[in-house]
């Protein structure tokens, strides 16, 4: 998979979460994507935030869905995504997992 050329990037605000105060930095972001070919995405940095889903299966030891490599692909597409906007070029996803 390769996320094409990007035309628009917007980053909006970030902001600082309150469930780990002692981290320094701004970890929530939402980053808006427009490629060329007009597919619009969103990527999501929400690292401050725990879903009830989520706590209840770490509350009760269970496997979330999506789990860890589905995290994983997400974060190789964000990664992937914003070389492009850097770049200009066409970035392709390391999806070995």
């Amino acid at each position: 998979m390769e996320i094409g050329t990007r035309r628009k990037v917007n980053l909006s605000v970030p902001s600082k979460g309150l469930l780990t105060e002692a981290y320094p930095l701004k970890n929530n972001f939402f980053l808006n994507l427009k490629f060329k070919n007009g597919v619009p995405a969103q990527v999501r940095g929400l690292y401050d935030v725990v879903e009830p889903y989520f706590q209840d299966h770490l509350d009760n030891d269970r496997e979330p869905s999506p789990n860890v490599i589905d995290g994983a692909k997400a974060c190789a597409v964000a990664s992937a995504a914003w070389a492009s906007s850097e770049s200009g070029a066409v970035e392709k996803v390391f999806s070995d997992f």
